[in-house]
């Protein structure tokens, strides 16, 4: 196994080749890019409107890996001897009524696949949606509320739902293998897909074999998810990780070490299902941290390299190798 992380963490938005050379200088040997769509706003800002979102999607975020921008991150990466883990893409409708949204999301999924395979990625990765595209409450904010509501009208056809969802989500796959590429899938809290049993039904479903999780305990653990359990369940599906430490309660990025997950025993079941992937550290809720419109500040650099140390030693003391 090897370290690597997010650029988001430290530049939300494009571009991003100054973040690719920091992590270099940083020690890391695997990096992983982003083209944010209409997805990332709901986690920000109340402020937009359904109509609003669908007009903020992605068409200028994926504009910037040009072939031009893609000849030049080559350059940096070759340069700096960085790995591309994975490229990752979102875009909203994957679960919408509406036949045509869920198309144009299928539509961009294939195009942000073909971005990823120039970019030399294995991985394209993706969020499941909420039910319906359902606006649900943001998670970090479950401590402070007295009660947990979500109105949810009794109309709605929940089984047509999935089934669409996971045609849609097939398409997604095919599409991805034509660019050969596999789909790693984030598990998300209330989502169509927050849990190992959710990711084996929908492997299942939709009959992809390269379907996989991207294993990512601070989204799992307060779902009720055991996240070495997740691994055992998952084994060869796991095809990537983001690391980052958790309360159990709410979706927190942490530090690892300052949590409570187990990662003594999630590095010994990713030793044991044979995983040798990139072990991503994602920090977003840690001091210096960027934002939407505001990049890192050096803490987050120290909270990086405390993060790689203590994973690192603790792989040590299993005798799990790592890539130095």
């Amino acid at each position: 196994m090897y370290f690597g992380a997010p650029v988001w963490p430290w530049r939300w938005n494009p571009p991003y080749e100054g973040v690719v050379q920091h992590l270099a200088s940083l020690g890391l040997q695997g990096v992983e890019l982003i083209c944010w769509g209409s997805e990332i706003l709901p986690l920000v800002s109340r402020r937009y409107t359904p109509e609003q979102l669908r007009t903020l999607d992605d068409d200028l975020q994926i504009e910037h890996y040009t072939p031009a921008r893609v000849r030049d991150y080559h350059r940096i990466f070759d340069a700096s001897g960085l790995t591309l883990t994975n490229f990752s893409r979102t875009p909203i409708g994957l679960s919408s009524t509406d036949p045509q949204s869920r198309s144009s999301a299928v539509d961009k999924v294939a195009r942000a696949a073909e971005v990823a395979a120039s970019l030399g990625s294995p991985l394209i990765t993706l969020i499941t949606p909420y039910p319906f595209e359902m606006n649900v409450p943001p998670m970090m904010a479950r401590p402070i509320m007295q009660e947990w509501r979500m109105d949810v009208p009794r109309d709605l056809d929940w089984k047509r739902n999935y089934d669409e969802f996971v045609e849609a989500l097939a398409q997604c796959c095919t599409a991805a293998k034509r660019a050969g590429l596999r789909v790693a899938l984030e598990p998300h809290p209330y989502r169509w897909m927050c849990s190992a049993q959710s990711m084996l039904r929908l492997i299942e479903r939709t009959g992809a074999e390269n379907l996989g999780m991207n294993l990512d305990p601070s989204h799992l653990f307060p779902c009720g998810e055991i996240p070495h359990f997740t691994v055992y369940q998952l084994g060869s599906r796991i095809y990537h990780t983001h690391f980052s430490d958790n309360d159990g309660q709410t979706n927190a990025h942490w530090r690892p070490g300052k949590g409570k997950v187990d990662w003594r025993a999630v590095v010994r079941a990713l030793s044991d299902v044979g995983y040798t992937g990139a072990i991503s550290i994602e920090l977003e809720n840690v001091p210096g941290s960027g934002h939407l419109g505001s990049d890192s500040s050096p803490e987050l650099d120290r909270e990086l390299q405390l993060s790689v140390a203590y994973i690192r030693a603790t792989c040590d003391e299993e005798g799990i190798p790592t890539t130095r």
